[in-house]
């Protein structure tokens, strides 16, 4: 009885350290994108948590302007797109799960989420984004001047 229970105690290890070696937490993000006038679009996803390092690549399109694209996650990730050369298009926080895009390279708010939407973590991203201009500002304003800005 004794040799059963440690049979089925080793077991269920066993199958719960698969399970977590198994289990691939993946973004996984569909859509389309419209006037993109022969521009390329770029993004940075973060690594291993939104305030780490950023790795970044080309998002490639098919001949119809969709494109689908899946990522690591290991938990909360900001995923960032840039018009290349151009403009910064925007961003949105995911922790995994399926996501559906519509970009508008053209529009004032370019990116839509049309699935997989979280309110609160637009929300965050929207505020950090904010916060990346402001910092932008201040830095352009250095650079261009030599110092930066009294406060009052």
């Amino acid at each position: 009885m004794k040799a059963k229970h440690i049979a089925f105690l080793s077991l269920s290890v066993l199958a719960g350290t698969f399970a977590s070696c198994t289990d691939s937490h993946e973004i996984k993000i569909t859509g389309s994108v419209k006037n993109l006038d022969g521009g390329t679009i770029i993004y940075q996803k973060s690594i291993d948590g939104m305030f780490n390092s950023q790795s970044q690549d080309t998002l490639k399109l098919n001949t119809d302007s969709t494109f689908s694209l899946t990522l690591p996650s290991n938990g909360y990730e900001q995923i960032r797109l840039f018009l290349w050369g151009k403009r910064y298009l925007g961003s949105f926080i995911a922790d995994g799960g399926n996501y559906r895009l519509q970009i508008d390279a053209a529009a004032t708010h370019p990116i839509s989420i049309l699935e997989g939407k979280n309110e609160k973590n637009m929300e965050v991203s929207r505020l950090m984004d904010e916060l990346g201009q402001d910092v932008f500002d201040v830095l352009s304003r250095k650079a261009t001047s030599g110092v930066l800005p009294k406060t009052p």
